[in-house]
């Protein structure tokens, strides 16, 4: 079974990747804050790599999906 471009571009259209950019960024700001206040050191760190793979893994999927969309 191949999957096509354009059936991907339809569950990852620019909505969900701007949803998944705003959850990165929620997270930054709000949870790491929360939990760095609350002495949680490990659950911190990986709040943190989480949320900035969050906000560098939407516009990097918008973006190949352009490319490889041509649209």
């Amino acid at each position: 079974m191949l999957i096509k471009i354009d059936e991907i571009k339809s569950i990852l259209n620019p909505y969900f990747l701007v949803f998944i950019f705003s959850v990165g960024i929620f997270t930054w700001i709000v949870d790491v804050a929360k939990l760095k206040k609350s002495g949680f050191k490990r659950d911190t760190k990986i709040a943190r790599y989480i949320s900035l793979g969050y906000i560098i893994m939407a516009p990097a999927i918008y973006i190949l999906l352009f490319i490889l969309g041509g649209e």
